[in-house]
């Protein structure tokens, strides 16, 4: 995987890239899972269920690509 990231540059500022989004996303993620129990919209309990699932797709990318740590 070095040898890959050395030789393309390009590889490592895009899994830089998409590591961010995946904070970034997993923190908007808990935000809304920390709010959807006490509002009575509708709204938020839906963004938190589509960001679970972007979160978790992204997370299995990463994981096949052997750059995320492991879940427990």
């Amino acid at each position: 995987m070095d040898e890959i990231l050395a030789k393309w540059p390009l590889i490592s500022e895009i899994l830089l890239y998409v590591v961010g989004f995946n904070l970034f996303l997993s923190g908007a993620k808990s935000a809304l899972d920390a709010i959807k129990e006490k509002t009575k919209s509708d709204l938020d309990n839906k963004a938190a269920d589509f960001l679970s699932k972007v979160v978790g797709w992204i997370s299995k990318i990463l994981d096949l690509i052997g750059y995320n740590p492991q879940h427990k």
